[in-house]
């Protein structure tokens, strides 16, 4: 029995605490350099996707451009207006889909 508090004595006193110290430092360590990783594919993703978003705006709002100066029948606006329509199609179509 003696030994068993001799051992729960060293523990308390350092021996334990020390290895304890040490698996937390470790482990903190582990888990900011995950956060960092994730981070940055969080960064390039998030990059990634608003070029890609801004480059659909200026490709659509070209197709409406072209179309209301081309086709006859979409002068005046129609063409966006068939374009912005096709999107909504499009948006319910996807959310129908899920």
């Amino acid at each position: 029995m003696a030994g068993f508090f001799k051992d729960i004595g060293k523990f308390l006193l350092g021996e334990g605490i020390s290895k304890l110290q040490e698996k937390v430092d470790e482990t903190v360590k582990k888990v900011e350099q995950k956060i960092e990783i994730i981070t940055k594919k969080v960064i390039k993703t998030s990059i990634l996707f608003i070029m890609i978003f801004v480059g659909a705006i200026f490709m659509l709002v070209g197709l409406a451009q072209y179309l209301n100066a081309t086709v006859p029948g979409l002068a005046y606006g129609l063409g966006t207006i068939l374009v912005g329509a096709i999107l909504i199609v499009l948006a319910l179509f996807v959310k129908v889909m899920k």
